[in-house]
């Protein structure tokens, strides 16, 4: 999906629109694609989900509006303390690493990223 969406496939918007409005959002997969995706006709979908109770998701999906420049990313902070161990390590593989190949995503969300590592840290501490 990601792949589609950075080669600006014309199907790719349409196939990141049924994904995002499933419960889960299509996961970090599809909300990873969604970075790569300049189609304006994400901002709604990927607003709703930035929006959505489980930290995770909204977590993901706000980094992909901070991608496509749809957002400063204030709401990542307050998310960020949130994201259980297992879903910070899902976003680091299928979120954080696919973006190290794209355009530098803003330095803004650098507090919200040592939140995650501190939090890592933290739960590693106390074991």
């Amino acid at each position: 999906m990601r792949s589609i969406a950075e080669a600006e496939d014309r199907q790719a918007t349409s196939l990141l629109k049924t994904a995002l409005a499933a419960e889960e959002a299509g996961g970090t997969a599809a909300l990873s694609a969604a970075c790569f995706s300049r189609d304006p006709a994400l901002a709604g979908p990927l607003a709703k989900v930035a929006a959505s109770r489980q930290s995770h998701l909204a977590f993901a999906a706000e980094i992909a509006r901070v991608a496509r420049r749809e957002s400063n990313g204030a709401h990542l902070a307050g998310l960020a303390p949130m994201i259980k161990e297992s879903h910070r390590i899902a976003l680091c593989v299928e979120l954080f690493v696919p973006l190290t190949r794209g355009a530098p995503v803003p330095a803004f969300v650098g507090p919200a990223l040592a939140v995650l590592r501190g939090a890592e840290r933290h739960s590693a501490a106390g074991s």
